[in-house]
């Protein structure tokens, strides 16, 4: 009964499998990239791309700062855009972009300042890989408070199976 309680403890803390957004630094600065839809771009279909710019050192602002992206397919670059943030003061950069094949891309964002000395230059990088068919908009199992709600009604029901279990053994042992 003892081992059933530590697994029961285990995977009552365990997450189900999530596809978590990436967290790439460089220095004092990093982001974090997402590609709608869902991380999962499908091929000839507009994704639009997302860039989420913090500074540890708190010296850069994105409307200081020269920010270009490039996108590279099978070692070539394909796309390259100077970036702007549509607010001086957001930290978010975004763009669309089709990717045009199956495969896995590198999404490069590269900032310089436009002043020397105001913050330090950085390059974070991302593998980002196509879906091959249109993700399902409201998918029940897309969802990670469905997966959860559902791990936890399981381990409830394996719980009070084992309880149940249990006290008939001992009620049985008592008679």
């Amino acid at each position: 009964m003892k081992g059933f309680f530590v697994l029961f403890i285990i995977f009552l803390f365990l997450p189900p499998y999530v596809r978590a957004h990436t967290l790439e630094t460089d220095g004092t600065i990093g982001a974090v990239l997402h590609v709608e839809p869902q991380d999962e771009p499908v091929v000839g279909q507009k994704a639009t791309v997302f860039l989420d710019v913090k500074d540890t050192a708190n010296k850069l602002l994105l409307s200081t700062c020269d920010c270009r992206v490039k996108i590279t397919y099978k070692n070539s670059v394909i796309f390259s855009l100077a970036l702007f943030p549509k607010d001086p003061k957001t930290t978010s950069l975004t763009f669309p972009f089709i990717f045009p094949e199956d495969g896995r891309y590198v999404v490069q964002l590269a900032g310089k300042p436009k002043l020397d000395g105001t913050f330090q230059p950085f390059t974070l990088s991302y593998e980002v890989q196509t879906a091959k068919e249109v993700p399902p908009t409201n998918s029940l199992w897309k969802s990670s408070t469905t997966i959860h709600i559902i791990h936890a009604g399981a381990i409830v029901a394996i719980f009070l199976g084992f309880l149940i279990y249990y006290l008939l053994v001992e009620k049985k042992k008592k008679k």
